[in-house]
């Protein structure tokens, strides 16, 4: 499998429920705390909640969410358990994220929920920058030490995606006390 590696995880369905759910849970999520990350576009962000929040703490996301992704990482023979990080992304007109990159240990993933296809995610590959579409319900799983990020949005509809964190293999993240923050998976 090359990285970044794309497929469908979730059908428009889905997506449109996931879409409701994290608006409707958008504010009281930003109320668990400050936002912290400094790389993006725009103010208050519900990335910025990363560390304070799992979406699969929230059993509505979780019951659509979950067995979508145990599938996928079934498919990818990865080993159970699985510890993983979930945040979700909300960006209005001219927000976005600016360059990064993720713990090297990790494997980090995205799955597009709505909004403009167009703007896709931008991976730095061997120093050249590579645009990875974005395709409702796609999920795409790239290495965590990958330089990526997403332009601003351009337009008056809401890029909404899902980001994660996967820890494999036994690696266990330095705070996985933490069960705001982290959520194991069994099979």
């Amino acid at each position: 499998m090359v990285l970044p590696y794309s497929e469908k995880l979730l059908d428009s369905r889905e997506c449109s429920t996931l879409k409701e759910i994290i608006l409707q849970n958008e504010k009281s999520v930003k109320e668990l705390g400050p936002d912290i990350y400094g790389g993006r576009a725009g103010n208050d962000s519900l990335t910025g909640r990363y560390s304070v929040y799992n979406w699969l703490n929230n059993s509505e996301f979780r019951n659509i969410f979950l067995p979508k992704l145990k599938n996928f990482f079934l498919k990818l023979h990865y080993s159970f358990p699985i510890i993983l990080q979930c945040w979700a992304n909300t960006f209005r007109i001219d927000e976005g994220i600016m360059i990064h990159d993720h713990d090297p240990l990790v494997t980090s993933a995205n799955v597009f929920i709505c909004g403009d296809p167009n703007i896709g995610t931008v991976f730095v590959l061997d120093n050249k920058e590579r645009i990875v579409p974005n395709k409702e319900g796609q999920i795409t799983i790239f290495q965590g030490n990958t330089l990526h990020y997403v332009n601003p949005n351009p337009t008056n509809n809401v890029r909404i995606s899902i980001a994660m964190d996967i820890y494999l293999n036994g690696e266990t993240p330095p705070d996985f006390e933490n069960k705001n923050r982290y959520y194991q998976i069994s099979l």
